[in-house]
């Protein structure tokens, strides 16, 4: 390899990849190169995850105050529980810096390699941009989620200002739905102003941890790709064993990296399941039932149910494209010629061969911790639940 195309190739990864790591060093949950996190840079990253945490206490704080109010408090809960699941990200990535540096070290190493090969440019050039452009849609998607918390205290007033609403009586519905009865309009500025600040902490979460698990998962299924076609190439390699070690040598480079993924986002996979699960249960509750609930913020249930059902999909689909692609590689090692006459080494290719399809049939999976796969059938399986929380929900309210 030379320099220069080591040199191209290893920029050509950052043009495609730093999108995500822009949007985590905002929140300084992206871990320096060196290996050096400064003092400076731990704590910014803490306070973050506090604020976080404290958004959180005063919703479970206003919960416990309009407890008998069952509308009020599902529309509360509705945004704690999403709080719980930033949390988790958050504190992940600032507890998992190490292990985020191997996966950034071992793909860009992968890349680089990969890249030297000719034939295998145009599909890991066609594979970056397709993660580019879905990086920039999940964006938008939160980026317009973000937006309406910003509106919520305006549509709130507008809405109680056309149902008669006295204006002594107002409440200021700040974002993240938290009530304030306070009449001082310097208060409420102050903390519509820090909360406004805590929702680019919220969007910074969702849109960086999110595009860097579509960014990775993007590479892993490259290299399964890339992986198929160095096994379908054996048929006309000249030195058919040395390509072979080489093709077992990738594939547990893939089995590797994707345990590496599994440390990262088991635990925050893990409370996506359950927290978004009963999250969309009550902003459904709010939606259907409640007509926007007591802000009259219909818009805004609507887009944060769309990012929170987006966001199970992103990870329940692409978990599910690994899956598929690695159980394929069974397929291409049965396809190759290992019926031919090889003089001197026929039986010691076939065995690898069976070696190779054996090892295949156990798929690449990404789990949550360990408890669930992260696949399609997971997902239906959330969706059921959440539309029987929904119908617990709807029988209560009625009695």
């Amino acid at each position: 390899m030379t320099e220069n195309s080591i040199e191209f190739s290893s920029a050509l990864y950052d043009k495609y990849t730093n999108s995500s790591k822009r949007i985590l060093r905002i929140v300084y949950l992206w871990p320096k190169t060196d290996g050096k996190d400064p003092f400076c840079h731990r704590f910014l990253g803490l306070l973050y995850i506090f604020n976080a945490l404290f958004c959180v206490t005063c919703q479970i704080y206003q919960v416990c105050t309009i407890s008998k109010d069952l509308s009020n408090s599902l529309e509360i809960l509705g945004n704690s529980t999403t709080c719980f699941v930033l949390l988790s990200r958050g504190l992940v990535f600032f507890t998992r810096s190490d292990t985020i540096r191997k996966i950034d070290t071992l793909n860009r190493k992968i890349w680089i390699e990969e890249f030297q090969d000719e034939l295998n440019r145009e599909m890991m050039t066609s594979a970056a941009r397709t993660a580019d452009i879905l990086t920039n849609l999940l964006y938008y998607l939160v980026l317009f989620c973000s937006c309406n918390f910003y509106f919520a205290p305006i549509i709130s007033i507008c809405s109680q200002w056309l149902h008669g609403v006295a204006k002594d009586d107002f409440v200021h519905d700040l974002p993240f739905l938290i009530f304030s009865n306070v009449q001082d309009p310097l208060y409420n500025a102050i903390a519509y102003v820090f909360l406004s600040f805590s929702a680019i902490i919220v969007l910074c979460y969702i849109s960086g941890v999110d595009s860097c698990y579509l960014v990775w998962i993007q590479h892993t299924r490259l290299h399964i790709k890339l992986l198929q076609q160095d096994i379908f190439r054996l048929r006309q390699s000249n030195d058919v064993l040395r390509d072979l070690r080489v093709c077992v040598f990738k594939h547990n480079r893939i089995y590797r990296n994707v345990a590496l993924i599994n440390d990262i986002y088991g635990p925050i996979i893990l409370s996506l399941y359950i927290f978004n699960t009963l999250s969309m249960c009550m902003v459904l509750f709010n939606i259907l039932i409640m007509k926007g609930g007591a802000s009259g913020n219909f818009s805004l249930y609507v887009s944060y149910f769309i990012v929170e059902i987006s966001s199970v999909l992103l990870y329940c689909y692409y978990g599910n494209k690994i899956i598929d692609e690695s159980v394929d590689l069974c397929f291409a090692a049965y396809d190759i010629d290992w019926y031919e006459d090889r003089p001197n080494n026929k039986l010691t290719f076939c065995n690898c061969i069976c070696i190779i399809m054996t090892r295949a049939q156990k798929p690449v999976v990404i789990t949550a911790c360990k408890l669930a796969d992260v696949s399609l059938p997971a997902l239906t399986s959330i969706l059921k639940f959440m539309l029987s929380c929904f119908t617990l929900l709807k029988g209560l309210y009625e009695d």
